[in-house]
């Protein structure tokens, strides 16, 4: 079948082993008959032909038990097997005379063989090989001659003719160009209102429910509000969630879905009473939006236990649900059946969407003949946004080719009956031959999955699927360009939850499930013929003891889904049998699994090439496993038992992927450089002993991404590291090389070791942790003036012997740089920002922290100037600084923690930082800065602006416990303002603050707590600050002011003002143990006209 692309992989490997002289060759020696081989393809190509029209006409017939198709699709897959099994062969016996590119025999060898005992010069397994491809070989015979569809119709064999020559190249990413929504502004508008509005009965916890057709774009409209209300100042919502419901969900996960969405981590709790505590606490006393989105189930039952923890929620709560069944909005409602409905798109809007998807250039070189057929295109897809953005996508590839939008209006496709909507099966049938297995693959895994691009290409290779292209070297890279292609089109779509993931959506997930039926399946469809069987993981294990009772030998993958919120039990006995009977398994994953022993068994899977075994329990692996030469994913990551690796595991040499990241290894084995395929070996461990092992890494000249070397403090001569020519490993995008720790060794072949790495100047991230040396590597830098060093991000860290660093400030790219723990560092100057007039041209983020001794950071940029991209800046704990500059035009996010000399007395007299020059600074913070006394025209600087920090948004100013006075700028000799943008600001803990000005004209939240000193009785009836007068302060908490008594005018002020606090909805009192009346403003003033929530 053309969807699961099982015909194309077996016409391809019959192809390759043909096209190889090795496999002619391994056929002559072992006296195997290679004529099967040509029989073999001849018969998979007439095969793979008549199944392209039997599947094209079931479409259009809207069949689903054709028996002969199902015979004609396992009889491929078996054929597959064996050609796979004889490629193996082959390719063993190539490595195994020392040519791992294939061999030719000489006639000199093929007479020596001739010469030989037959029976010494038999394959162990040729009776079994050649039996196999006979056995095919009847079968395919017997398939085509019993075949309904081989008295092919024109009309059939030409609109076979006109797919095959219109599928086309990939494409460009047209979903790139469409980030704007069609239509759907009122629709919008009116969910806003009920989110907003404040009027009626279900103000507490309004449930709304968008109810429309599958593919009307209910999750693309609740995801417009999501975003909208995400960027709202001020938010309307303190938490926001999202979670994605499957069709019959359990509500445990449903809850620690949203849990993760709010916290940002994973919860660690199982019990259904437990979980909704954990969300209580989240939620109480906070108003939430919540979207659930795909709710198929109308079960009160389990409504009633979803929303409890949402009870405690603050009022003018919501909770949006998109389903496509009234009775869920009803249910969802209590009854009421309220909901918005969302209808299809109408005729001008469905044009305007299918124009900007479907026409590079927005249909300026489209002819009027090209335009109508479009136009009759988007009527047949009957106002639904899905149909028409995949239509589009597939027109876009054809560009302006008018015959082939014409095929695609006449095609008969549109009369199907079929559910799955025609302008999915036409994007389907038009998609590359190779790009279609991929996507009926993702069908494994279950509605609603979110997935990660490299996770897809890892399974997508070991299945076989990818295409030689002989313009890209790696199959990974051609398969990223499957993946894009895709999205490009429509079928993959991002997470709404996580823009790094990505997902199907319903519709395309039914087409996926017709494309694969019977040969990817859940445990509902199991059988005997099943080759990929997937299942969430916890729900169906004591279902794995039915393949021991089955013995589904066929098996190419098992992927269970994986439970992310914990590890599950697999009893041994039960991994054993099944294991025993997975001879033909390419994928095999027990991620998350508590297991920690493999059986032997695993090394009979001679046909595996992915094994997921992360997060289990494993302690070490079994010496059969180094048996599986096909393998090229061996993913171990978290893995935290696992100590040692076997010594034989080097003879993998197909693999491409070693992940051994966050285990416990002391070592790599001896002879990793024979693993020559590698191209991802994220950790490299160096025990004592092996420094020789560097030696090794020369070989590996593939190495791709990030390459972390920890234990370089084993390294007994800096020849080994030279020897590595890390230089040449161009592939390499991040390279951490870690001493780990300094205390208690020698340090002395540091600084060699360091020289000796030479990495190649386009990497783009470097990380040096725990080294010892005085001074870094100049190759860091560039080795000369003139060198191109592309170095995007360099962290330092607890490099406790560095006295100076090099000229970074030469390095064109840095946008990110990090500096912590290097203690004997006492200035950054002229050698850190190098000889450049513009140093550091593109840096973004500079954190220095926990620099002991560091005194001076200092720049003179001549008539240049330094740092123009810096955005954020934050220092924390370096005591010793006392000076730093502040020519930072482009900078938006400042924190100063722990610098209590920064602000002294002395610096800020003699001309110190002005912070008031920074005009695009959004959020400041100062934290701890012991000497600094006062916030006044020293502080804020004298640089003849009229406006001090136009721009600044956010002000933190917490444990400053020699702060005295805060002041506004002074308007001495001119009119200056300060602040105009401020709008939160949080005072904490200035126990020495005495008054501060409260004339922010824009502040909406104000925060003070721990200053004892602010509003007692003396400032308060002496003209001291007047809350009253933020007329757009929307949120206020005052906690532990020791010195407050009276809440009255003398805290409201008197503006002239008829109201106090008109704005004011959210009021915390806490701690306040002296406050003894509060009473409201007097003189016929009225106050706080909008609160909403008191907290005393």
């Amino acid at each position: 079948m053309s969807g699961s692309g099982v015909e194309q992989l077996a016409a391809a490997a019959a192809g390759k082993l043909l096209s190889t002289q090795g496999a002619h060759d391994f056929f002559f020696k072992w006296k195997l008959d290679d004529s099967l081989l040509q029989r073999l393809k001849s018969l998979v190509g007439r095969t793979k032909k008549i199944l392209k029209v039997a599947e094209t006409r079931q479409i259009q017939e809207n069949s689903t038990g054709d028996e002969w198709l199902e015979k004609a699709r396992f009889a491929i897959c078996d054929a597959e097997d064996v050609l796979d099994k004889i490629f193996t062969d082959v390719q063993k016996e190539e490595y195994r005379l020392g040519d791992s590119r294939g061999t030719c025999l000489t006639v000199k060898e093929k007479l020596r063989y001739k010469g030989k005992d037959v029976g010494r010069s038999l394959h162990p397994f040729k009776k079994t090989r050649e039996a196999e491809m006979n056995e095919i070989i009847l079968k395919l015979d017997s398939i085509i001659k019993d075949s309904k569809v081989s008295n092919l119709s024109k009309e059939s064999t030409a609109e076979l003719a006109a797919i095959r020559e219109a599928r086309g190249k990939p494409t460009s990413s047209v979903n790139d160009t469409i980030k704007k929504v069609c239509g759907r502004s009122e629709d919008k508008k009116n969910i806003m209102k009920l989110l907003e509005s404040r009027d009626g009965a279900d103000d507490a916890l309004r449930v709304i429910p968008i109810v429309g057709l599958g593919g009307v774009g209910k999750t693309t409209l609740a995801n417009m509000v999501f975003k909208e209300c995400g960027t709202l100042t001020p938010p309307i919502f303190d938490v926001s969630a999202w979670a994605c419901l499957s069709d019959e969900f359990k509500v445990k996960d449903v809850i620690k879905s949203i849990l993760e969405f709010i916290t940002k981590r994973k919860p660690k709790l199982e019990g259904l009473d437990s979980l909704q505590q954990e969300l209580k606490k989240e939620l109480k006393d906070k108003k939430f939006l919540l979207v659930l989105d795909d709710m198929w189930s109308n079960d009160t039952r389990k409504w009633d236990e979803l929303r409890t923890p949402f009870l405690v929620g603050k009022p003018g709560s919501r909770i949006i649900v998109t389903t496509r069944s009234k009775d869920v909005a009803k249910t969802v409602t209590n009854g009421r059946g309220v909901f918005h409905q969302l209808n299809v798109m109408l005729k001008d809007e469905s044009l305007l969407l299918f124009e900007s998807v479907a026409f590079p250039d927005g249909g300026e070189s489209a002819s009027p003949t090209l335009k109508n057929i479009g136009r009759e295109i988007v009527g047949k897809c009957k106002g639904l946004p899905l149909a028409i953005k995949m239509i589009g996508g597939l027109l876009f590839s054809y560009e302006n080719d008018e015959m082939k939008w014409k095929n695609i209006l006449e095609s008969t496709v549109w009369s199907s009956t079929s559910k799955i909507l025609p302008s999915l099966w036409l994007s389907y049938y038009h998609l590359p031959e190779y790009i279609q297995r991929c996507f009926a693959y993702i069908s494994l895994f279950p509605k609603d999955y979110e997935f990660k691009i490299e996770e897809m290409v890892m399974l997508w290779v070991a299945e076989g699927f990818i295409e030689q292209n002989p313009t890209i070297e790696q199959e990974e890279d051609v398969a990223r360009g499957y993946f894009n292609h895709l999205f490009s089109n429509f079928f993959i779509q991002e997470s709404n939850s996580d823009p790094s993931q990505f997902v199907l959506h319903d519709l395309v997930h039914d087409l996926a499930d017709y494309v694969s039926r019977g040969l990817c399946v859940n445990w509902a469809d199991i059988n005997l013929q099943s080759r990929r069987l997937s299942y969430i993981q916890g729900e169906d294990e004591m279902l794995l003891y039915n393949l021991k009772v089955q013995k589904l030998m066929r098996l190419r993958t098992f992927l269970p889904t994986i439970n992310e919120y914990g590890g599950l039990y697999l009893d041994d006995k039960i991994l054993s049998d099944m294991l025993s009977n997975f001879k033909l398994l390419r994928v095999l994953s027990l991620q998350g699994y508590r297991i920690s022993v493999l059986p032997d068994s695993v090394g009979d899977m001679k046909l595996l090439r992915y094994m997921n075994i992360s997060e289990t329990h494993i302690e070490c692996l079994p010496q059969r496993i180094c048996h599986l030469y096909n393998l090229q994913f061996l993913i171990l990551r978290c893995c935290r038992r696992l100590k040692r690796l076997p010594a034989n595991i080097v003879d993998l040499v197909n693999l491409r992927y070693l992940d051994v990241y966050d285990t416990r290894l002391e070592e790599m084995p001896d002879g990793i450089g024979r693993m020559k395929s590698l191209q991802m070996l994220p950790i490299l461990v160096l025990g004592k002993g092996k420094s020789k092992h560097m030696n090794e890494l020369k070989d590996l000249t593939s190495l791709h991404g990030e390459l972390q070397i920890s234990g370089l403090e084993n390294i007994t001569d800096p020849e080994h590291v030279v020897a590595a020519q890390f230089g040449k490993k161009e592939y390499l995008e991040e390279l951490v090389l870690d001493w780990g720790q300094i205390e208690g060794r020698d340090t002395t072949l540091d600084k060699r070791v360091l020289d000796a790495v030479q990495a190649h100047e386009y990497l783009k991230k470097l990380t040096v942790r725990g080294y010892g040396g005085k001074r870094l590597s100049t190759w860091m830098v560039g080795k000369t003036p003139t060198s191109y060093v592309m170095l995007r991000s360099l962290r330092i860290k607890n490099c406790l012997n560095l006295e100076a660093l090099p000229s970074l400030g030469n390095l064109p790219a840095l946008m990110n740089l990090t500096i912590v723990g290097s203690n004997c560092i006492k200035s950054m100057g002229g050698e850190f920002c190098g000889g450049s007039g513009n140093p550091f041209p593109a840096l973004e983020i500079l954190k220095i922290k926990d620099m002991e001794v560091l005194e001076t950071w200092s720049f003179s940029g001549g008539d240049g100037m330094g740092f123009p991209s810096l955005k954020q800046l934050r220092i924390r704990r370096c005591p010793m600084l006392t000076n730093m500059p502040f020519c930072f035009p482009s900078l938006t996010v400042l924190e100063i923690e722990g610098c209590g000399n920064v602000f002294g007395s002395n610096m800020c007299n003699s001309g110190g930082p002005s912070l008031g020059s920074l005009r695009l600074l959004k959020e400041l913070s100062i934290v701890e800065l012991e000497c600094l006394e006062f916030l006044d025209d020293v502080f804020y600087g004298n640089d003849g602006c009229d406006v001090v920090f136009p721009t600044l948004e956010k002000f933190e100013i917490r444990d400053m416990y020699a702060l005295k006075t805060w002041s506004l700028p002074s308007l001495t000799g001119r009119n200056r303002r300060g602040f105009p943008s401020l709008k939160e600001l949080e005072i904490h803990n200035c126990p020495e603050l005495m008054a501060f000005p409260i004339c922010f004209p824009s502040l909406t939240v104000f925060k003070i707590n721990g200053c004892g000193n602010v509003f007692g009785s003396n400032m308060c009836s002496s003209g001291g600050p007047s809350l009253g007068s933020l007329l757009l302060l929307k949120e206020l908490s005052i906690v532990k002011l020791e010195c407050l008594e009276f809440l009255d005018d003398g805290f409201y002020g008197n503006d002239g003002r008829d109201v106090v606090f008109p704005a004011l909805v959210k009021f915390e009192i806490c701690d306040m143990d002296a406050l003894k009346t509060w009473s409201l403003p007097g003189r016929n003033r009225r106050g706080f006209p909008s609160l909403k929530e008191l907290i005393i």
